[in-house]
């Protein structure tokens, strides 16, 4: 080969590094994330701008080495994010005319006490029940459909329905009888017929599938130390509604253009799922000051930031290490998932200070 072409070769090939060593938002979400993710989690993070991915980085552990290293197609547990995702099932439902927003729960649950006769769909899913955030036990703890609707039927509540937000996992599991009952089938089932596959989702389902045999699938660790993962996780209904969902990035970037752009829902419910809901007095899923006005309605936190642009956003943490975020803002149409499975325990990682370093790297500021 002639130094002429070899040269033209070797420009060739070093374009695309330089090209991507010149951008500078790339090197500045790579600080950013090296600051804040290196060594304190490991996990992934997708970005995409109008619903195309533009940047995914996937991380590692130098602490512990034995975790292994998870790539493009690895789904997570996303915790409390699976409220989003009943909140989408049951706006399917109203959109069919199978359920009504503003009627009472006991319509469709019968086994609730007169006392509840207060509280309707649209307060459960503004976390606005006045019942108390969790039912007895841990996430593990097994109980049936039967078992959850007679404790919440048991429970006692500290003010009535409608007068101010108090996060309450139990009106999702409320939501979720609702969805089974309702539909006719397995709940599991219902949110795979109304949810999954209508969004094209390719890598999702509960703790127990069969597919997390197969499929990759993480494992959640505290502090270096394995806590098991969705395929050794049992489904309970003492999280049915409120947590268990297992997906990938990718898939949560799915599910967003299709709740996004009309794919799933009628213009009224997404009107709803993505417009103010109850003010929550304060309580901010991801504090600092570009955080203002937070809002929570449909499985969504929303608040407005200090350019006026608004964000729709939902977090998840559990005690087996994971800690995920998924985050929409509707003006630049910024989309951000960002899914670890380690380090919800581990001091070192905020999700405050990684969500206040990321965006003004993405934007920057």
């Amino acid at each position: 080969m002639s130094v002429g072409r070899l040269l033209a070769f070797l420009l060739l090939v070093a374009w695309p590094l330089s090209a991507a060593a010149a951008d500078p938002a790339a090197a500045r979400i790579d600080a950013a994330l090296k600051a804040q993710v290196e060594g304190k989690a490991t996990g992934v993070v997708l970005i995409a701008r109008g619903g195309k991915p533009i940047y995914f980085k996937a991380f590692g552990s130098p602490t512990y080495p034995a975790i292994p290293k998870p790539t493009r197609q690895t789904a997570f547990d996303i915790a409390s994010i699976s409220k989003t995702f009943t909140a989408a099932a049951v706006l399917r439902l109203v959109d069919h005319g199978r359920l009504d927003l503003d009627a009472p729960l006991r319509r469709y649950l019968p086994e609730l006490p007169a006392a509840t006769e207060d509280i309707t769909l649209r307060h459960a899913l503004s976390h606005d029940t006045g019942w108390p955030q969790y039912l007895s036990g841990d996430d593990q703890t097994m109980k049936t459909s039967q078992e959850v609707l007679a404790e919440i039927a048991g429970l006692v509540r500290e003010r009535k329905a409608g007068t101010g937000y108090r996060y309450s996992d139990v009106g999702f599991v409320a939501l979720a009888l609702i969805v089974e009952r309702v539909s006719g089938k397995p709940f599991r089932e219902a949110m795979a017929e109304l949810v999954f596959r209508p969004a094209g989702l390719r890598s999702t389902g509960f703790y127990g599938d069969a597919r997390w045999r197969r499929d990759p699938v993480a494992a959640e660790f505290v502090k270096g130390e394995s806590k098991g993962s969705p395929a050794s996780f049992h489904f309970t209904w003492g999280l049915g509604g409120t947590g268990q969902v297992t997906t990938t990035a990718d898939d949560l970037l799915r599910l967003n253009r299709a709740l996004t752009r009309g794919r799933l829902l009628s213009p009224a419910s997404r009107a709803l799922m993505f417009g103010r809901g109850v003010s929550t007095g304060g309580r901010r899923p991801v504090g600092g000051p570009d955080v203002l006005e937070v809002s929570y309605m449909a499985g969504l936190f929303h608040w407005t930031d200090r350019k006026g642009r608004h964000v729709h956003f939902h977090g998840g943490a559990n005690e087996f290490g994971t800690n995920a975020n998924m985050f929409w803002r509707e003006e630049d149409d910024l989309f951000i998932a960002a899914l670890f499975n380690s380090g919800m325990m581990d001091e070192t990682f905020d999700r405050t200070e990684f969500m206040n370093a990321l965006l003004p790297a993405l934007d920057g500021d």
